[in-house]
């Protein structure tokens, strides 16, 4: 199968991934911070082994943080539902944000008092810095939740500029890198945004079961969910430091192969991968524009490694069948990002999204290409029975 579905999971992981992290498990997987023998501090050694090399792999501050949650959902309720909502009347968010923003905050609004604004942005998908800062004087920001790539176009937010025009009135900033964690080449300690969220099934190519919240030491929120930490368990009350918080037993596989897939990109290069997967998305936007009954959702050059698609004369559940039928896997639909379809004006049927990701080929570039041609085909005949 050639797989064009990365923005979902990158499922090509390195093979030194899967090899070494089931090779620890095998010998050391026990409990983390659960017992006093010596797997289980082999355990937790290693996971704050992992945390230190994905600090020092996105470039963070001295005052950063890691915590790791099970989903990167998960971490984005974790942030929100621990916010103090009372002193908290101005909401920002893209108009690309996905459902675990949207939908918390949405809950969220039913509890408190605050209103939802959109960060003005082209047609096309770019932010338009100007405007924001018109939107930022007349309603000063409280909040802002930016996705730093869009996972229907992959349109790169400015998150550098966008927390520093926030920061002006104070605002806490939240920034979604599911789709971007060790693909922008960007050091963390540059950007001035108080939470982090990373998946590491996608981008860090780490399995399902890790992802989480770099944050600032200081920062402080409520309780989410609340159980057994290995710490302190004879206080009924859950720790304050935000690490500590989180219940439950670590997924230790998840979290090595973290550690090892860290270790893979490290020696790669950030940079190298980032210039790779542009110059792939380029290549993808160059064989979709060849057809003239395809248009490119949200096609700017401020984007990299998601690109949607409408097809004249066909949904966009067709084309993705018809593709399946080809062994070429694809996305079809509004893929959990309504706004975004909204600003795109491609409602209700969404789009057809293709994502690539490093492992991508030119290979798997022409036999997509092939595909496309054998399409055209069927929609020109069926153009012509129709006159």
């Amino acid at each position: 199968m050639i797989y064009f579905d990365n923005a979902a999971t990158t499922i090509k992981k390195p093979r030194v991934v899967w090899s070494q992290t089931i090779k620890f498990c095998k010998k050391y997987g026990a409990n983390a911070g659960r017992g006093q023998h010596e797997l289980s501090q082999i355990a937790s050694m290693s996971i704050q082994q992992t945390k230190d090399k994905l600090k020092k792999f996105l470039r963070c501050a001295h005052f950063h943080s890691v915590a790791f949650t099970p989903s990167a959902t998960i971490a984005i309720n974790v942030v929100l539902k621990g916010l103090d909502f009372s002193k908290i009347q101005n909401v920002y968010i893209s108009p690309f944000e996905h459902n675990s923003v949207l939908r918390t905050l949405y809950a969220l609004q039913e509890q408190h008092l605050f209103t939802i604004h959109q960060l003005s942005a082209t047609e096309d998908g770019v932010f338009d810095l100007d405007k924001i800062a018109e939107q930022f004087a007349k309603d000063k920001p409280n909040l802002m939740v930016v996705s730093h790539v869009s996972n229907v176009c992959g349109t790169i937010a400015p998150i550098e500029q966008l927390c520093q025009l926030a920061k002006r009135s104070f605002a806490v900033c939240v920034i979604d890198m599911s789709q971007s964690c060790g693909l922008i080449d960007l050091p963390l300690r540059k950007v001035n945004a108080d939470f982090f969220i990373f998946a590491g099934h996608k981008t860090l190519h780490a399995f399902y079961g890790v992802a989480g919240i770099i944050y600032r030491q200081s920062a402080r929120l409520k309780c989410f969910i609340h159980g057994g930490t290995g710490v302190d368990s004879q206080s009924r009350r859950m720790p304050e430091e935000l690490s500590s918080q989180i219940a439950g037993s670590s997924n230790i596989l998840a979290i090595k192969s973290l550690d090892v897939a860290l270790t893979y990109l490290a020696k790669k290069g950030i940079a190298n991968i980032e210039a790779k997967e542009r110059q792939l998305t380029k290549a993808l936007k160059k064989i979709l524009s060849r057809f003239d009954f395809i248009k490119i959702i949200g096609d700017n050059a401020q984007s990299i490694s998601v690109v949607s698609a409408t097809f004249e004369g066909m949904s966009p559940e067709g084309v993705a069948a018809f593709l399946n039928r080809h062994k070429i896997c694809v996305r079809a639909g509004l893929h959990c990002s309504p706004l975004a379809h909204r600003h795109f004006n491609t409602l209700p049927l969404g789009t057809l999204r293709l994502s690539i990701d490093f492992f991508t080929k030119r290979s798997d570039l022409r036999r997509l290409n092939g595909a496309l041609k054998k399409l055209q085909k069927t929609v020109t005949n069926k153009k012509k029975k129709a006159s």
